[in-house]
């Protein structure tokens, strides 16, 4: 996700929902640096995220940016769905044509795996000004043979959660503001049903 206003967001959803019995971790890379010199603390991160003795089931990643997010998310993909966790990609569209955004994002993928073909598998609207939209990844061999490798969800916010917010909630404190539209959101809407 891009920054602390899209890890609160999903942070409240998650918490709101008890039932849910997710435990998750937090991770803002530029908080870690400045606590370790470690040069490899993302990887390090991710690694322990998805080893199968982690006791988390959600990582909440903040990347400062939509063009740190943009340029990490190629080689966290194959990474993740590698290891089949559910990876969510969340970003603001900032009004811009989504699919020219996402496609030139996958061009970076293909770059790095010719073989690879992601697909839109749905989309749905979840709330106005935020959809979901989900994708399959897949591996050709030839042309006959295609191997699933694994999927995703992009969150995506049509302009972005901060303008969201704005036209929602006047009047109110920007954070409480995110708490409060993420109360109206449920768990199942940015977790399942992909």
């Amino acid at each position: 996700m891009e920054g602390a206003n899209d890890s609160l967001f999903v942070e409240t959803v998650i918490k709101k929902e008890k039932t849910t019995g997710c435990v998750y971790k937090k991770f803002n890379f530029e908080e870690e640096r400045k606590r370790n010199s470690e040069k490899a603390i993302e990887t390090n991160v991710i690694s322990s995220f998805l080893s199968p003795s982690s006791p988390y089931h959600i990582l909440l990643k903040e990347e400062h940016g939509k063009g740190r997010l943009f340029k990490l998310f190629p080689g966290i993909l194959l990474q993740i769905t590698h290891a089949n966790s559910n990876l969510i990609f969340m970003f603001d569209a900032d009004s811009k044509d989504i699919d020219m955004q996402l496609n030139k994002l996958f061009g970076k993928i293909y770059q790095r795996n010719k073989s690879l073909k992601i697909e839109k598998k749905d989309e749905r609207v979840i709330k106005t000004g935020l959809r979901k939209r989900c994708y399959v990844i897949t591996k050709a061999f030839g042309n006959k043979y295609k191997q699933l490798i694994g999927n995703f969800t992009a969150l995506i916010f049509d302009e972005s959660l901060e303008k969201l917010i704005k036209k929602n909630f006047v009047n109110i404190d920007p954070k409480d503001s995110i708490i409060k539209f993420a109360e109206t959101i449920s768990f199942s809407d940015l977790y399942f049903d992909c």
